[in-house]
């Protein structure tokens, strides 16, 4: 698990110097993602360029909660599903302000001792921050 915890470190340091290039190298380049900005991309360049190099330079001070980070490895140790609070600033025309969220990262390796390579991402805001509407259910 703690490789695991090793990759969402590297990948929090891309983010948040906004290094694209350190970022690709975590990843597959059949990755695909969901996010802030994306229905669904479709290989690790459409991520980089409709999702990353959208959100990265308007985020300031991105980080994982080390705190409530859950990781499930596979039996046979070559995948793995991180699911994480994070949290940020926005940065844009008005200004900064919080920003937090949860992810989902699922990530395959050859062996156990090479390295993860991502797969897949899946952000989303949080329910209750500011940019988010609750739906409630009566």
């Amino acid at each position: 698990m703690e490789t695991v915890r090793e990759w969402l470190q590297a990948w929090e340091r891309a983010i948040r110097t906004r290094d694209f290039d350190a970022g690709r190298a975590l990843f597959d380049e059949a990755a695909s993602g969901f996010g802030t900005v994306t229905e669904r991309t479709h290989n690790l360049e459409d991520l980089v360029k409709r999702q990353w190099m959208v959100v990265w330079p308007r985020t300031s001070d991105f980080s994982f909660d080390p705190t409530d980070i859950d990781i499930r490895i596979s039996k046979c140790g070559g995948m793995a599903i991180a699911h994480a609070r994070w949290m940020s600033r926005g940065v844009d025309a008005g200004g900064e302000r919080p920003r937090a969220g949860r992810c989902t990262v699922a990530l395959l390796r050859d062996a156990v001792d090479s390295p993860w390579r991502c797969i897949h991402t899946h952000f989303s805001m949080w329910p209750a921050s500011g940019d988010v509407q609750l739906l409630t259910c009566d």
